[in-house]
């Protein structure tokens, strides 16, 4: 049953996300939500457009690899994710842990393999008013989620990665490149022909 809506957005310059590695702690940190960006169409065959304070977060926001609830990477209730709002949109920071699901997320988005944000909550939760460009601009959502996606449905983020750490040899990183290069196309593959959106479960 399709109960959720998601959003999102693939451009390096506006709605981005950097991974960084310092004192053996790898972060990812960027832009969920860009003020004023516009989405492609959604599962419902809209396309909508967030301004400043039409997001609501709630107590548990939880960070996730393409919308997938089964292994989340960050969750706000515990400090591993922060969200914060500025004047270009809602910035996050994932703190990632040392899990198969923490590093591969962290090396997918250094090899730049995946570089999308994405945001999701109930549909329910969101009130919305058509404007005369045929683009809906949200009065009010109620987010519970920002996802990491190699598909995103807004023209304006991305996803980097840069590592300050990173000593293995060249001929393990280009076998990693590969390997991860081959589950990313995976992912398009099972992405390829949906609207962006997230059913959770």
């Amino acid at each position: 049953m399709n109960d959720r809506i998601t959003f999102s957005a693939d451009t390096i310059d506006q709605q981005s996300v950097e991974a960084v590695e310092s004192d053996g702690k790898r972060t990812l940190t960027g832009y969920a939500v860009v003020w004023g960006a516009v989405s492609k169409p959604a599962a419902d065959g809209r396309r909508y457009r967030f301004d400043k304070g039409s997001i609501t977060w709630g107590d548990d926001v939880y960070a996730l690899w393409h919308h997938d609830w089964s292994a989340p990477l960050a969750v706000t209730s515990n400090g591993s994710l922060t969200l914060s709002e500025d004047e270009k949109g809602v910035r996050i920071q994932i703190n990632t842990d040392d899990t198969t699901a923490g590093r591969d997320a962290y090396e997918r988005v250094k090899s730049r393999l995946v570089r999308g944000m994405s945001f999701g909550g109930p549909r329910s939760a969101m009130k919305a008013e058509k404007t005369d460009q045929n683009i809906w601009r949200v009065v009010a959502f109620s987010g519970d989620e920002v996802s990491i996606t190699a598909i995103p449905s807004m023209s304006e983020t991305s996803i980097v990665a840069n590592s300050d750490a990173e000593k293995s040899s060249q001929g393990e990183k280009e076998t990693r490149a590969k390997q991860l290069k081959r589950e990313s196309d995976k992912l398009k593959l099972l992405h390829f022909g949906q609207s962006i959106r997230s059913v959770r479960a």
